[in-house]
């Protein structure tokens, strides 16, 4: 099933030439979209057959959901760190590796707007996973800086509906961050929020305005606390 996924299915969801375009020019109808991807999958395409296939897939074994979710995550790490890996992922980085897969030949930007989405897709298992949530959470709050300065309107969306679907939960986790580590974290996650709701990158539906609202509401929760 593995080299199905990488060699069938993953190429199948990777982004086309003018997304990126079709993301900034129409980001109400992008949102729609991805909607559609990760969620609804009405849209009659190849590309969402695959996501709901994969979905499908996940749901009936958890190994191959466990085995996407490493993937998938390992991929963003990968990407944002210059190619450092965790060695201790030994079958995760065989396909990360291999040169010879259909989804290696893609440029990183297609490769890291692929892995947001199936995260995306995924969403409700990772959420299910304390492993997992724990390692997104450290990729995030390792490289916000680097993973926000992405230029990209495909990123950004995904990233934004991601930070929709976690807050305010994303210290939920059996692991123990600094009280200052998740406030530093919280802010720039509404920074990033904000400035692209005021940048028009965002739609201007209430799925964006609610994440900023939760991540507002969690900051001011913790300085009450205090």
């Amino acid at each position: 099933i593995r080299k199905f996924l990488l060699d069938v299915l993953f190429p199948m969801i990777i982004t086309v030439d003018d997304e990126n375009n079709f993301a900034e020019t129409e980001p109400e109808e992008y949102h729609q979209y991805i909607n559609d991807l990760i969620t609804d999958f009405k849209i009659k395409n190849f590309r969402t057959s695959a996501c709901f296939l994969i979905k499908k897939i996940c749901d009936k074994y958890e190994e191959m959901s466990n085995f996407m979710l490493s993937y998938c995550l390992e991929m963003i790490n990968f990407l944002v760190n210059g190619g450092q890996i965790d060695e201790k992922l030994q079958d995760i980085n065989i396909y990360l590796k291999n040169k010879d897969a259909l989804i290696n030949r893609f440029s990183d930007k297609k490769k890291l707007d692929f892995a947001l989405l199936i995260i995306l897709i995924l969403r409700d298992k990772l959420k299910a996973s304390q492993y997992s949530k724990n390692k997104l959470i450290d990729i995030l709050v390792s490289n916000t800086d680097k993973i926000h300065s992405i230029p990209f309107p495909i990123i950004k969306i995904k990233l934004c509906k991601l930070y929709y679907y976690f807050i305010p939960r994303f210290f939920d986790t059996n692991k123990n961050y600094e009280d200052q580590t998740k406030k530093i974290f919280i802010e720039n996650i509404v920074n990033y929020l904000l400035n692209n709701i005021i940048q028009k990158n965002l739609p201007t539906g209430e799925e964006y305005s609610q994440a900023l609202y939760r991540g507002e509401q969690h900051l001011l929760h913790e300085r009450i606390l205090r």
